[in-house]
């Protein structure tokens, strides 16, 4: 958790607990596995199942046969969590900042105000900071499941952040407001000379959210935790009663 790294807990399951304890637990990560009590034999078996859970990114089960016993294994891919960067530290951030703590995500608050950016404002488990856009970036590293949220309503602060985020691997960077807004800071940063790619183009989200007819703060806040949920799984985002196919993928 605290290297922000993916990794495999694997469960083991066996009729004879003389060849595999009831239960026994196993934790893998891109080093290998931290068991070493396991049967050579079974260590391959277990490397294997694990590290295609860790390409796949998903769980991944196999029964197989050793010492003529029948032994099952359970891999559950367990994700870094998502770290949401909130750029913005007004009072539509607050039920933004609380819907994605309760979510489990890892949220930081970031603001060029310190009237604004105090961490009693925000829920516990929040890390706030007071920064300047050239300087956030040096505060926070930025991994596939980090995503940003430009709010702070002020436009020159909101452009140098996205100038920044566009020259990093930020996978979604949502900018509040507009299509208008959004333009204009394109069309800044385009004068300016930097080249605006199709690859930058698709992780911008602006504007940000999904279409849930959205007013209030707390309304607008669960469009984006929405829309950041259904990138995370590459889902849809449509109706489920629309869904053909059974509500969880086997």
């Amino acid at each position: 958790v605290k290297e922000r790294s993916a990794a495999v807990l694997v469960t083991g399951f066996s009729e004879s607990r003389s060849v595999l304890p009831l239960g026994t637990c196993m934790l893998m990560n891109a080093d290998g596995v931290s068991d070493t009590s396991l049967p050579d034999a079974l260590k391959g078996v277990v490397a294997a199942l694990a590290k295609q859970a860790l390409e796949e990114e998903h769980a991944v089960y196999s029964t197989i046969s050793f010492q003529d016993q029948s032994i099952s294994f359970f891999a559950e891919y367990i994700p870094a969590a998502v770290c949401l960067v909130v750029v913005g530290a007004g009072n539509d951030a607050i039920p933004l900042v609380n819907i994605g703590t309760e979510l489990g995500w890892d949220v930081k608050v970031v603001d060029g105000r310190g009237t604004h950016a105090r961490p009693e404002r925000f829920t516990s488990a929040c890390q706030v900071l007071v920064s300047k856009p050239e300087k956030v970036l040096e505060e926070i590293s930025i991994d596939a499941r980090t995503f940003f949220v430009l709010m702070t309503h002020n436009y020159r602060y909101d452009l140098a952040m996205l100038k920044a985020l566009l020259q990093q691997p930020a996978r979604y960077i949502g900018v509040l407001g507009p299509r208008k807004k959004l333009q204009r800071m394109l069309d800044e940063l385009s004068d300016e000379g930097m080249v605006i790619t199709d690859e930058m183009l698709g992780r911008i989200h602006g504007p940000v959210g999904l279409e849930l007819g959205a007013e209030t703060a707390a309304e607008i806040a669960l469009s984006i935790t929405s829309e950041i949920l259904s990138i995370i799984h590459q889902a849809s985002g449509q109706p489920l009663r629309e869904k053909q196919e059974p509500i969880h993928s086997k």
